[in-house]
Protein backbone atom coordinates (compact mmCIF):
# COMPACT_ATOMS: atom_id res chain seq x y z
CA UNK A 1 0.00 0.00 0.00
CA UNK A 2 1.57 3.59 -0.99
CA UNK A 3 2.51 6.03 2.13
CA UNK A 4 0.77 9.40 1.82
CA UNK A 5 2.91 12.48 1.11
CA UNK A 6 2.90 12.95 5.32
CA UNK A 7 3.81 9.57 5.94
CA UNK A 8 6.46 9.85 3.58
CA UNK A 9 7.59 13.05 5.11
CA UNK A 10 7.71 11.39 8.56
CA UNK A 11 9.78 8.41 7.61
CA UNK A 12 12.05 10.71 5.48
CA UNK A 13 13.06 12.48 8.82
CA UNK A 14 11.61 15.49 7.46
CA UNK A 15 8.75 15.32 9.93
CA UNK A 16 9.98 14.62 13.60
CA UNK A 17 7.68 13.58 16.03
CA UNK A 18 8.91 13.04 19.52
CA UNK A 19 6.53 11.00 22.77
CA UNK A 20 9.28 8.82 24.62
CA UNK A 21 6.70 8.35 27.25
CA UNK A 22 3.69 7.31 25.07
CA UNK A 23 4.94 6.28 21.92
CA UNK A 24 3.82 7.99 18.81
CA UNK A 25 1.20 5.78 16.69
CA UNK A 26 2.03 6.80 12.77
CA UNK A 27 -0.08 4.13 11.15
CA UNK A 28 -3.10 5.53 13.26
CA UNK A 29 -1.91 9.26 13.78
CA UNK A 30 -0.86 10.46 10.55
CA UNK A 31 -3.74 10.80 8.15
CA UNK A 32 -3.57 11.62 4.35
CA UNK A 33 -4.32 15.75 5.39
CA UNK A 34 -3.52 15.69 8.81
CA UNK A 35 -1.18 14.33 11.87
CA UNK A 36 -3.43 14.00 14.92
CA UNK A 37 -1.75 15.02 18.11
CA UNK A 38 -2.77 14.22 22.01
CA UNK A 39 -3.37 15.96 24.93
CA UNK A 40 -0.57 16.16 27.71
CA UNK A 41 -1.83 15.19 31.33
CA UNK A 42 -0.05 18.65 32.72
CA UNK A 43 -2.23 21.80 32.42
CA UNK A 44 -2.15 25.70 33.92
CA UNK A 45 -4.59 27.90 35.14
CA UNK A 46 -4.63 31.37 36.40
CA UNK A 47 -4.01 31.68 40.21
CA UNK A 48 -7.43 32.65 42.13
CA UNK A 49 -5.84 35.39 43.43
CA UNK A 50 -4.89 37.12 40.16
CA UNK A 51 -6.22 40.52 40.00
CA UNK A 52 -4.08 42.26 37.04
CA UNK A 53 -2.44 40.95 34.15
CA UNK A 54 0.73 43.02 32.89
CA UNK A 55 1.13 41.91 29.52
CA UNK A 56 4.83 43.56 29.33
CA UNK A 57 6.03 42.05 32.87
CA UNK A 58 7.58 39.44 31.92
CA UNK A 59 9.01 38.66 35.24
CA UNK A 60 5.96 38.05 36.86
CA UNK A 61 4.26 35.90 33.92
CA UNK A 62 5.15 32.80 36.04
CA UNK A 63 3.62 34.01 39.06
CA UNK A 64 0.03 34.13 37.19
CA UNK A 65 -0.30 30.58 36.60
CA UNK A 66 -0.70 27.66 38.67
CA UNK A 67 0.20 24.34 37.68
CA UNK A 68 -1.63 20.65 38.31
CA UNK A 69 -2.68 17.76 36.28
CA UNK A 70 -5.89 16.35 34.39
CA UNK A 71 -6.26 12.90 35.52
CA UNK A 72 -6.76 9.63 34.43
CA UNK A 73 -10.22 9.76 35.57
CA UNK A 74 -10.89 13.16 33.74
CA UNK A 75 -10.69 16.91 34.53
CA UNK A 76 -14.47 18.82 34.80
CA UNK A 77 -14.07 21.85 33.25
CA UNK A 78 -16.93 24.89 34.54
CA UNK A 79 -19.27 26.81 32.09
CA UNK A 80 -17.01 29.45 31.13
CA UNK A 81 -13.52 27.71 32.55
CA UNK A 82 -10.07 28.77 30.77
CA UNK A 83 -7.27 25.98 30.88
CA UNK A 84 -3.80 26.38 29.36
CA UNK A 85 -2.54 23.00 27.90
CA UNK A 86 -0.05 21.52 25.46
CA UNK A 87 -0.07 18.68 23.36
CA UNK A 88 1.75 15.50 24.43
CA UNK A 89 3.91 15.11 21.27
CA UNK A 90 7.06 18.21 20.47
CA UNK A 91 7.45 18.33 17.17
CA UNK A 92 10.06 19.67 14.84
CA UNK A 93 9.84 20.08 11.02
CA UNK A 94 13.06 20.02 9.05
CA UNK A 95 12.13 21.19 5.83
CA UNK A 96 12.78 24.62 4.43
CA UNK A 97 9.80 24.41 1.98
CA UNK A 98 7.17 23.58 4.29
CA UNK A 99 5.48 25.75 7.15
CA UNK A 100 2.80 24.16 9.25
CA UNK A 101 -0.46 24.61 11.34
CA UNK A 102 -1.90 23.79 13.46
CA UNK A 103 -6.07 23.38 14.58
CA UNK A 104 -8.37 22.42 17.06
CA UNK A 105 -10.14 18.69 16.04
CA UNK A 106 -13.86 19.67 14.67
CA UNK A 107 -15.12 16.69 16.91
CA UNK A 108 -14.09 18.37 20.36
CA UNK A 109 -15.14 21.58 19.38
CA UNK A 110 -18.46 20.17 18.40
CA UNK A 111 -19.31 19.32 22.09
CA UNK A 112 -18.40 23.46 22.88
CA UNK A 113 -14.91 23.05 24.17
CA UNK A 114 -12.69 25.98 22.08
CA UNK A 115 -9.81 25.16 21.25
CA UNK A 116 -7.90 27.95 20.55
CA UNK A 117 -3.80 27.41 19.53
CA UNK A 118 -1.36 30.07 20.98
CA UNK A 119 0.54 29.61 18.35
CA UNK A 120 -0.86 27.95 15.22
CA UNK A 121 2.00 29.05 12.88
CA UNK A 122 4.92 26.45 13.04
CA UNK A 123 7.92 27.55 11.42
CA UNK A 124 10.68 24.78 10.21
CA UNK A 125 13.46 23.97 12.36
CA UNK A 126 12.09 24.71 16.34
CA UNK A 127 10.86 21.43 18.32
CA UNK A 128 7.39 22.57 19.46
CA UNK A 129 4.86 20.77 21.97
CA UNK A 130 1.86 23.40 21.23
CA UNK A 131 0.63 25.40 23.65
CA UNK A 132 -3.04 25.20 23.59
CA UNK A 133 -6.33 27.18 25.40
CA UNK A 134 -9.31 25.47 26.00
CA UNK A 135 -12.55 26.84 27.10
CA UNK A 136 -16.18 25.35 27.77
CA UNK A 137 -18.37 27.54 26.12
CA UNK A 138 -21.33 25.86 27.01
CA UNK A 139 -23.97 26.15 30.26
CA UNK A 140 -22.58 22.54 30.85
CA UNK A 141 -20.09 20.76 32.56
CA UNK A 142 -17.46 19.19 30.13
CA UNK A 143 -15.24 16.48 31.07
CA UNK A 144 -11.74 16.20 29.52
CA UNK A 145 -8.95 13.12 29.62
CA UNK A 146 -5.03 13.21 28.98
CA UNK A 147 -4.07 12.22 25.59
CA UNK A 148 -7.29 12.28 23.82
CA UNK A 149 -6.50 12.92 20.20
CA UNK A 150 -7.31 17.19 20.44
CA UNK A 151 -5.54 18.96 17.39
CA UNK A 152 -4.69 18.33 13.84
CA UNK A 153 -1.35 19.34 12.27
CA UNK A 154 -1.10 20.48 8.67
CA UNK A 155 1.88 21.31 6.80
CA UNK A 156 2.02 23.74 3.62
CA UNK A 157 4.31 23.77 0.65
CA UNK A 158 6.34 26.64 -0.27
CA UNK A 159 7.30 26.96 -4.00
CA UNK A 160 10.64 28.36 -2.74
CA UNK A 161 12.77 27.89 0.11
CA UNK A 162 12.69 29.79 2.96
CA UNK A 163 15.03 32.17 3.98
CA UNK A 164 15.53 31.18 7.83
CA UNK A 165 14.02 29.55 9.85
CA UNK A 166 12.62 30.17 13.67
CA UNK A 167 14.24 32.64 15.40
CA UNK A 168 12.42 34.42 18.07
CA UNK A 169 11.61 33.94 21.44
CA UNK A 170 11.05 30.48 21.87
CA UNK A 171 14.19 29.21 19.88
CA UNK A 172 15.64 27.65 22.82
CA UNK A 173 12.74 26.13 24.88
CA UNK A 174 11.25 23.04 24.01
CA UNK A 175 8.36 23.78 26.95
CA UNK A 176 6.47 26.56 26.06
CA UNK A 177 4.27 27.18 29.00
CA UNK A 178 4.75 30.33 30.38
CA UNK A 179 3.78 33.20 27.66
CA UNK A 180 7.05 35.66 27.34
CA UNK A 181 7.83 39.08 25.54
CA UNK A 182 11.73 39.92 24.75
CA UNK A 183 13.24 42.65 25.05
CA UNK A 184 13.79 44.08 21.54
CA UNK A 185 9.38 43.49 21.79
CA UNK A 186 9.06 45.79 24.47
CA UNK A 187 11.34 48.37 23.15
CA UNK A 188 9.68 48.74 20.33
CA UNK A 189 6.28 48.77 21.82
CA UNK A 190 7.86 51.17 24.32
CA UNK A 191 8.72 53.22 21.25
CA UNK A 192 5.32 53.38 20.07
CA UNK A 193 3.74 53.86 23.10
CA UNK A 194 6.50 57.29 23.29
CA UNK A 195 5.04 58.38 20.08
CA UNK A 196 1.58 57.93 19.95
CA UNK A 197 1.37 59.50 23.37
CA UNK A 198 -0.43 62.59 22.52
CA UNK A 199 -2.66 61.34 20.18
CA UNK A 200 -5.85 60.11 20.63
CA UNK A 201 -6.48 56.34 20.92
CA UNK A 202 -9.59 57.19 18.61
CA UNK A 203 -7.74 58.82 15.92
CA UNK A 204 -5.24 55.85 15.91
CA UNK A 205 -5.84 53.86 12.83
CA UNK A 206 -9.23 55.49 12.26
CA UNK A 207 -11.69 54.05 9.65
CA UNK A 208 -11.35 57.15 7.71
CA UNK A 209 -7.32 56.27 7.41
CA UNK A 210 -7.77 52.63 6.60
CA UNK A 211 -10.30 53.66 3.96
CA UNK A 212 -7.50 56.18 2.53
CA UNK A 213 -4.94 53.80 2.52
CA UNK A 214 -7.22 51.15 0.92
CA UNK A 215 -7.92 53.96 -1.53
CA UNK A 216 -4.47 54.43 -2.28
CA UNK A 217 -3.85 50.72 -2.75
CA UNK A 218 -6.75 50.25 -4.83
CA UNK A 219 -5.13 53.16 -7.52
CA UNK A 220 -1.96 51.60 -7.27
CA UNK A 221 -2.74 48.77 -8.62
CA UNK A 222 -4.92 50.57 -11.24
CA UNK A 223 -1.49 51.99 -12.26
CA UNK A 224 0.30 48.62 -11.79
CA UNK A 225 -1.94 47.39 -13.85
CA UNK A 226 -2.14 49.38 -16.41
CA UNK A 227 1.86 49.78 -16.76
CA UNK A 228 1.82 45.90 -16.92
CA UNK A 229 -0.26 45.71 -19.42
CA UNK A 230 1.38 48.51 -21.48
CA UNK A 231 4.28 49.54 -20.22
CA UNK A 232 6.22 46.59 -19.94
CA UNK A 233 5.44 46.13 -23.87
CA UNK A 234 6.82 49.13 -24.52
CA UNK A 235 9.82 47.51 -26.52
CA UNK A 236 6.68 45.96 -28.36
CA UNK A 237 4.28 48.54 -28.71
CA UNK A 238 7.29 50.62 -30.96
CA UNK A 239 8.11 47.20 -32.65
CA UNK A 240 4.58 46.76 -33.94
CA UNK A 241 3.68 50.69 -34.53
CA UNK A 242 7.17 51.15 -36.50
CA UNK A 243 6.44 47.49 -38.38
CA UNK A 244 2.77 49.28 -38.77
CA UNK A 245 4.04 52.77 -40.20
CA UNK A 246 6.62 51.21 -42.31
CA UNK A 247 4.48 48.95 -44.00
CA UNK A 248 1.53 51.65 -45.06
CA UNK A 249 4.18 54.18 -46.21
CA UNK A 250 5.53 51.54 -48.33
CA UNK A 251 2.21 50.67 -49.80
CA UNK A 252 1.25 54.18 -50.32
CA UNK A 253 4.33 54.62 -52.46
CA UNK A 254 3.76 51.86 -54.41
CA UNK A 255 0.32 53.30 -55.35
CA UNK A 256 1.52 56.53 -56.12
CA UNK A 257 4.00 54.77 -58.44
CA UNK A 258 1.26 52.70 -60.03
CA UNK A 259 -1.11 55.60 -60.51
CA UNK A 260 1.85 57.93 -61.68
CA UNK A 261 2.93 55.88 -64.17
CA UNK A 262 0.40 53.25 -65.80
CA UNK A 263 3.20 51.59 -67.13
CA UNK A 264 4.83 50.37 -64.12
CA UNK A 265 3.27 46.75 -63.79
CA UNK A 266 1.72 45.15 -60.73
CA UNK A 267 4.70 43.15 -58.68
CA UNK A 268 3.57 40.18 -56.63
CA UNK A 269 6.29 40.64 -54.53
CA UNK A 270 4.57 43.62 -53.16
CA UNK A 271 2.24 41.49 -51.45
CA UNK A 272 5.22 40.67 -49.08
CA UNK A 273 4.56 43.95 -47.32
CA UNK A 274 1.27 41.81 -46.00
CA UNK A 275 3.77 40.14 -43.47
CA UNK A 276 5.03 42.82 -41.60
CA UNK A 277 1.46 44.58 -41.84
CA UNK A 278 -0.22 41.58 -40.51
CA UNK A 279 2.55 40.55 -37.76
CA UNK A 280 2.22 44.74 -36.77
CA UNK A 281 -1.81 44.11 -35.86
CA UNK A 282 -1.38 40.60 -33.99
CA UNK A 283 0.92 42.68 -32.12
CA UNK A 284 -1.39 45.17 -31.28
CA UNK A 285 -4.40 42.40 -30.35
CA UNK A 286 -2.13 40.96 -28.20
CA UNK A 287 -1.32 43.87 -26.20
CA UNK A 288 -4.69 44.85 -25.90
CA UNK A 289 -5.47 41.41 -24.77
Amino acid sequence: MKKNYLRRMYDSGKILILSPDAEFNPEYQIEPDAINLRLHPKAMRFKSSLTTIDLLDSGSHIDYYESYNIPNSGLELKPGEIIFCKTLETVALYSDHHIGFVFGRRTIAGFGLSITLDQPKFPSGLPWNFPLQLKNNTSHIIKIYPYIYIAQLILIEYPAPAKRTYQGVYSDRYDNFIPDVDGSEKNNINQLRSILANTKPEDINSPYKIKSLIDKQIEIAKRRSFFNRWGKSLVTIILGDFLFLVTIATIGLIVYDIVNNPDVRFKWETLYLLIPLIISILIKIFIRK
